[in-house]
């Protein structure tokens, strides 16, 4: 019904939204403070720190690739991709707070495309796209001749 809900309703909820918002100034003012150091130490550095062992960790995500934006411990996010896609090897990100931390992310390197690779990629994604497609298609069938003809089916497994 249109209205406002009662408090007791939507309390745990409000709180949920306050504390994620809380948790992620902290995360961001805590990023914000590893990026200064980060101009005299490496990441693994600034990690050892006492300031930020206890909070923060490094990784690597591993390769992101631009067709599929889930990039792997951080999850999708367009501030994190955009910067991805526009920087250069070595660059290091300014803070870029998301729904899931804040980060400061460096680019260790990048790949050219390659025509051999997309079209191996692409062959294979029509291989089980049709795959699938020839399956669900027969299932489909199968189950409207079993309400056509009134067959039963006896496995013994």
């Amino acid at each position: 019904d249109a209205g406002y809900q009662e408090l007791s309703e939507v309390k745990g909820r409000i709180k949920n939204i306050v504390l994620n918002d809380k948790k992620g100034e902290k995360a961001a003012e805590l990023a914000r403070k590893a990026k200064e150091k980060l101009t005299s130490a490496t990441f693994k550095e600034v990690l050892k720190m006492d300031d930020f062992k206890k909070f923060a960790q490094s990784d690597s995500t591993g390769t992101v690739a631009y067709y599929d934006r889930y990039i792997r411990n951080i999850g999708k996010s367009p501030k994190v991709v955009r910067f991805i896609e526009n920087a250069k090897i070595s660059d290091i990100s300014d803070v870029i707070s998301t729904n899931t931390g804040a980060f400061i992310i460096e680019v260790l390197r990048k790949t050219e495309f390659s025509e051999s690779e997309f079209e191996a990629k692409k062959k294979e994604i029509r291989r089980r796209l049709t795959t699938n497609l020839t399956y669900t298609e027969f299932r489909n069938w199968l189950e409207e001749a079993k309400k056509k003809h009134d067959i039963e089916v006896y496995r013994l497994y």
